[in-house]
């Protein structure tokens, strides 16, 4: 009559300390895998027992171990988080996880003189999204931190924000600023602006860890008419007497 196996788990404490903490240490010949530690492991010949395939330290109650049949053992923990051996994530894995696409605008709206500012805007913000990463549930957080701007004649411009309006910034009208542009012939342009975002994630209870690499959004491309503005002198207001001299 066979023995009914039992399995002895001799974990080493290597580096993985979210499972150390649940289990009291952890293995480095299996394999994490989700919630639970995935350990090659053969049949005896006598089929009493089992023994490991990669010295994690399994013993059969027979103590005799002639591998005649491949088995995957499998030692579950309950885990809030993937543990430290967990790959580290990258942006690939945020494929579920994206930051909104940034809203854009500019000032006069639609239109500019030549040789004069243009104030262009990039609405944008700290976004965080909760989903599953890697199996388990996360936050990411996504922070934009550059702007790339393509005015649509060859001029372009990085900035650390999106700017602002010249109200919002208390200053007149067409004055520059980090994000304007002086347009130097008329014509009609396509603006556009890539915002560069950083990314950190977080399991449940876990502080957030940075993800290497950044992550461009372009905002939806506009256009911008560019035409050539005329002083002349006129005799008091024109809308209220269009026939006055000048008018």
């Amino acid at each position: 009559m066979a023995l009914a196996p039992t399995f002895q788990f001799a974990v080493r404490a290597d580096s993985c300390p979210v499972i150390e903490q649940q289990t009291g240490g952890c293995s480095s010949s299996g394999s994490i895998n989700g919630n639970g530690v995935d350990i090659g492991a053969t049949q005896d010949r006598d089929g009493t027992g089992y023994s490991d395939g990669g010295g994690v330290g399994i013993t059969d109650s027979s103590g005799d171990a002639a591998p005649i049949d491949p088995r995957v053992l499998r030692y579950n923990f309950d885990c809030a988080a993937p543990c430290a051996t967990t790959p580290a994530v990258h942006l690939s894995d945020l494929i579920s996880f994206h930051p909104p696409a940034p809203t854009t605008s500019m000032e006069p709206n639609g239109w500019a003189v030549v040789n004069l500012d243009a104030n262009f805007i990039a609405a944008s913000s700290v976004s965080v999204q909760s989903g599953i990463l890697l199996g388990a549930g996360a936050d990411v957080r996504f922070t934009p931190g550059r702007y790339t701007w393509d005015y649509g004649d060859g001029g372009t411009r990085t900035s650390s924000d999106g700017g602002a309006t010249w109200a919002h910034m208390k200053v007149p009208e067409f004055s520059p600023t980090s994000t304007s542009h002086v347009y130097r012939q008329t014509g009609t342009f396509t603006v556009a602006v890539n915002v560069t975002y950083s990314a950190e994630y977080r399991f449940a209870g876990q502080p957030w860890q940075k993800i290497a690499g950044s992550l461009d959004i372009p905002a939806p491309a506009f256009n911008v008419v560019v035409g050539d503005a005329k002083t002349v002198l006129v005799e008091g207001d024109c809308a209220a007497n269009p026939a006055g001299p000048g008018c």
